[in-house]
């Protein structure tokens, strides 16, 4: 059994049905508990059910529509089978507040109604034509109903005005905690970053007292080194067979981690020139300064000269904190203008391990890699040359 309902809309089927079914869809968006007999029955009797409905009503609303009374004058129609007079006259006996809209072309009959519903005749009427019904439809909830829009209806700038300055408040909260929250990161961010430059400065002061002690012992290693991969060369040129023409010799270098000193420039012999293809900046930049000393341009390579490159590092997140690693293994690829492969050179693996962010993480990778020892690298390339 549905509930009550605080409105009851009686109309014909034929000629009333779409204006009711429009009343009934406004007054519920407007916020009226209205009863609608095919939207809203559930179970039960349809006549019983339709009788409690009007008597539990508050307003009565009749669509009188051209040819609602006409069934009240058939003779072959019992009065007790005609829902429109039934609903009509249980409103009238209960003293509801009745009111008729008349639509387009709706006259009174010019017989007398029946006895059970001729008081309908004493009911003030509104005019629902389609060209006023806007200002009728207001007239009716302003002037004409007894029943009331729902508490949210009728308070809904009230509930709104009270919503939104919740929204704000705990925006406002909200806010204000998360502000605390980061206030208290960025100090601990500061305070971390404050220790990891101390101790990279203690850092660089052990490598610099480093450099200082092994300069001299690195020269004096690195030339050795030199002449005895020299001398192996030589040797091998003299027993090896020529060649066949086209055939490029490609060579793989792999040197350790150290602190580099800078060699002395060797004028070229061959009359190659060496091209920079890498990058400008960051660890790029770092291995260029430390085997420009071969003799290597930032130019265009042409002819039958060499270019070198060198790999990237390897940056990932390496945990849900969005902390990041740095990987590297420093390789230097030697070809010719045309790409094809001449020499490469590897160099000892770094890795930063975790830091907080990408930004420290390439810091901590360049500062690594100024500690990588790459004479030897200088050294072979002036033989490429």
């Amino acid at each position: 059994m549905a509930g009550k309902f605080d409105i009851f809309i009686s109309y014909r089927r034929k000629g009333g049905y779409d204006t009711a079914k429009l009343l009934y869809d406004r007054l519920r968006l407007d916020g009226y508990s209205v009863s609608f007999d095919i939207d809203t029955l559930e179970k039960g009797n349809f006549d019983d059910e339709l009788e409690k409905r009007v008597h539990d009503c508050k307003d009565f609303i009749l669509v009188l529509s051209p040819g609602v009374f006409d069934r009240f004058f058939d003779p072959n129609c019992i009065p007790e089978d005609d829902w429109v007079r039934r609903e009509i006259s249980c409103a009238l006996r209960l003293n509801k507040n009745i009111v008729p809209l008349a639509l387009d072309g709706f006259a009174y009959p010019s017989q007398s109604l029946p006895a059970d519903v001729k008081d309908i005749l004493r009911k003030n009427v509104i005019d629902l034509s389609p060209r006023h019904f806007e200002s009728a439809y207001t007239n009716l909830k302003t002037k004409f109903l007894l029943s009331k829009q729902s508490f949210a209806t009728r308070h809904k700038k009230s509930i709104i005005a009270f919503a939104a300055a919740a929204v704000l408040v705990l925006a406002a909260c909200a806010f204000m905690a998360i502000s605390a929250i980061y206030a208290q990161k960025d100090l601990e961010a500061k305070e971390a970053e404050l220790k990891a430059q101390e101790l990279q400065a203690s850092a660089q002061r052990i490598v610099d007292s480093l450099r200082v002690a092994k300069e001299s012992e690195i020269a004096r290693a690195t030339d050795s080194i030199a002449r005895y991969i020299d001398s192996v060369k030589k040797a091998s040129a003299a027993t090896a067979k020529p060649r066949t023409a086209g055939t490029t010799n490609v060579t793989h270098v792999t040197h350790v981690t150290n602190v580099q000193a800078p060699p002395p420039p060797v004028p070229s012999s061959s009359g190659k020139t060496l091209h920079w293809r890498s990058g400008s900046r960051g660890a790029d930049q770092i291995i260029f300064d430390k085997i420009k000393y071969a003799g290597i341009e930032k130019s265009k390579c042409s002819g039958n000269n060499l270019q070198l490159t060198v790999n990237k590092a390897s940056c990932k997140v390496a945990n849900v904190k969005g902390q990041v690693s740095c990987n590297w293994s420093p390789k230097l690829t030697v070809s010719t203008c045309d790409n094809r492969p001449v020499a490469s050179f590897d160099s000892q693996n770094i890795n930063t391990g975790i830091l907080d962010n990408e930004e420290l993480a390439k810091k901590s990778l360049e500062t690594m890699a100024r500690q990588i020892n790459l004479t030897a690298w200088v050294s072979d390339l002036r033989k490429l040359k």
